[in-house]
């Protein structure tokens, strides 16, 4: 598959993120997409989700624990049918008015009409957890 129609799948998934508009990220999935942002189970939005409904609920849950300030990537690799996105966000925690920072590491796989198949986010959960003033001992909290 052309990297450009992954970069254009990655590009519009951006704009939904960045104009909160859940459609338009559906729109660049598969309907049986696997969402996976695993992490400790007291931070509300991680886990993994199955299909439209589940990445819906997935947007719902990040929508109502972080305020994003800034997200995005800066690089992607690609290869076949995957593409590899390094980036970041910061933003602030909800509940708490807590500011966080992490980098990520994000891997997409796509199916033959260029739409999202399975997404994998590798981070330190750490400080979204520390944020969230959980009371957990999670390696990397302060």
């Amino acid at each position: 598959m052309p990297d450009t129609q992954i970069q254009a799948t990655l590009d519009k998934l951006g704009t939904a993120y960045r104009t909160q508009n859940l459609a338009l990220a559906l729109s660049t999935m598969d309907e049986r997409v696997v969402w996976d942002i695993s992490g400790p189970n007291d931070v509300p939005y991680c886990g993994v989700y199955y299909g439209h409904e589940g990445f819906s609920r997935f947007w719902w849950l990040l929508g109502t624990t972080v305020a994003f300030h800034e997200a995005g990537g800066h690089t992607t690799l690609y290869g076949d049918d995957v593409a590899v996105a390094l980036g970041g966000e910061c933003g602030s925690l909800r509940a708490t008015n807590r500011t966080y920072h992490y980098d990520w590491a994000v891997e997409y796989r796509f199916g033959a009409d260029a739409r999202i198949v399975t997404m994998r986010q590798y981070w330190d959960p750490g400080r979204i957890h520390a944020a969230l003033g959980s009371t957990l001992n999670w390696p990397g909290t302060k």
